[in-house]
Order: structure tokens, then sequence, then C-alpha cells
């Protein structure tokens, strides 16, 4: 992975920004960031349901959406919106913080 760095000038003062650019597909640090952390998302929502003994097809129904929809959730390909996330948590007996921690 290549980065490169720029540097924006704005009224005589400079400022170094921090766009950092993945040259093989494009995407900034924060994009892959946050593709990270729908993954970890992800992982985490399917770790719970499956420790609450629920395919995904009973939670999609328990919360309201197409079992497709939360395997995308699962894979981190979608992000949630945070009502979606409440009602996650809510189905699977935990808060939303323990959705939304990075620890385990």
């Amino acid at each position: 992975m290549v980065l490169s760095l720029r540097t924006v000038f704005v009224s005589g003062a400079m400022l170094v920004r921090n766009i950092k650019i993945n040259r093989e597909c494009g995407k900034t640090v924060k994009e892959e960031l946050l593709q990270k952390k729908c993954r970890l998302l992800g992982a985490k929502i399917k770790y719970l349901r499956t420790i609450a003994g629920m395919n995904q097809t009973a939670l999609a129904n328990r919360v309201g959406i197409s079992y497709q929809y939360l395997s995308r959730l699962e894979c981190g390909k979608q992000a949630p919106s945070l009502q979606l996330l409440m009602s996650i948590a809510k189905s699977l007996n935990v808060d939303v913080a323990t959705l939304v921690n990075d620890s385990r």
C-alpha cells in the first residue's frame, strides 16, 4: 500500500492535510477506517447473534429487515443507522454500547 501526503496553502499559512490515498483502490484512510469499523461491528453482531442461538433470518425478522441486508451488515458491506443499531441491540438483549465498543 503506497501512501501520499498533500500539503495545502490557505491564507498564507501552510496546512498539512492527512489525505493518504491507497493507490490500488483510491480509498482514503478515513474510508478504510470506516470500512474496518463496519467489519468489526458486523462481526460483533454475528457473534452476539450466534451466542443468542439465532440464525440470520430470525434476527432479521425481529429487527424488521431482510436477511440479505443483515448479511451485508455482518460482512461490513453496509453501515447501519442508529435506529437500526438500537433495534438490533434490543433484539440481542445487549446495550448499543456493547455493539459499538471496540472490545468484545
